[in-house]
């Protein structure tokens, strides 16, 4: 029995997209989803090095992507630099989203949902080996995972984690990245809630932020 669907149909899609994927990519969703972040953000700097040397080997023609987790968070492909989002406000979406969720349970949860669809055939992976790996990553304390190499291999992943919160203001810090050059910049800001959105651009970008009627003006202290 499925428990919850929205589970379910997730980790279905992500079979779907990622059909090569093994168990232990599908562990890494189930994390991600749970937790959020799984790099260790030693600083600010290295996260924005980090981004910038693995986007070398981006496509710059690919789309900017965004994948939906099973939580409060998302995957961003690093694809969505090809359209002006810089290097160093990723970096900083990706450091304000890193706190450690307490997500154990839904972990557990997920991991439930994951091996009902791997026996139900729905989910082509070997429910032993599923059973064996799930106790050893118990022993571990469901530590972080790496994608296996066969995942790299194929699908060449390339993104960062970030709160969902901050995901849906994407197009605005692309915008801001684009014409943040002469210390100003005009959005529009009908379609958001004009105070939320002021709240993590200041976070984000420092400085200042005016709004008059639908239009809000960007003073971002850091360049």
């Amino acid at each position: 029995m499925y428990t919850n669907k929205k589970t379910k149909d997730l980790l279905i899609s992500h079979y779907r997209k990622y059909p090569e994927l093994k168990i232990q990519d599908l562990f890494k969703f189930i994390f991600h989803s749970s937790f959020g972040c799984d790099h260790l953000v030693s600083s600010f700097d290295n996260a924005i090095l980090y981004i910038e040397n693995e986007y070398e080997g981006v496509s710059k023609t690919d789309k900017p992507l965004i994948e939906e987790l099973d939580g409060d968070y998302v995957r961003v492909h690093l694809s969505y630099l090809n359209v002006g989002l810089k290097a160093k406000t990723l970096g900083k979406l990706f450091c304000l989203s890193a706190k450690k969720e307490d997500g154990l349970s839904k972990l557990k949860e997920k991991l439930e949902v994951a091996r009902t669809l791997i026996t139900d055939g729905e989910i082509k992976l070997d429910v032993n080996e599923f059973d064996e790996a799930m106790l050893e990553w118990e022993k571990c304390g469901y530590s972080a995972v790496r994608h296996s190499d066969a995942f790299r291999e194929k699908y060449s992943p390339a993104y960062r984690v970030i709160a969902k919160k901050y995901a849906r203001y994407l197009p605005v810090f692309a915008q801001i990245d684009r014409e943040i050059s002469d210390g100003k910049v005009k959005l529009s800001v009908s379609e958001y809630d004009a105070v939320e959105l002021s709240d993590v651009i200041k976070a984000v970008y420092g400085g200042s932020v005016l709004v008059v009627d639908d239009a809000m003006y960007v003073f971002p202290s850091e360049i």
